[in-house]
């Protein structure tokens, strides 16, 4: 499976920024409690709250992105193997 390594991480992605984004000045910011201690307690509220399908929120962009510097990651090795040998 080709895309298998990177799901996991999207996951992690998704509860890590919601526990990064707040908003207000950042007095409020500092005095405000998170809304979850860790990641691994904003998992079930996320699917509680807004579906399973929230996990895999920026999916398409992220594979987007994934696509286009793999393949010039590609290319350029096979370049850089060219020139050496």
């Amino acid at each position: 499976m080709v895309w298998g390594h990177k799901l996991p991480h999207v996951k992690q992605q998704v509860a890590g920024s919601r526990l990064q984004t707040r908003h207000g000045s950042p007095a409020a910011i500092y005095l405000t409690p998170l809304p979850w201690p860790a990641a691994m307690q904003a998992y079930p509220t996320i699917v509680r709250q807004e579906g399973l399908k929230a996990l895999w929120t920026g999916t398409t962009p992220n594979i987007a992105r994934n696509s286009v510097v793999n393949a010039a990651e590609l290319a350029t090795y096979d370049q850089v193997q060219c020139l050496e040998v």
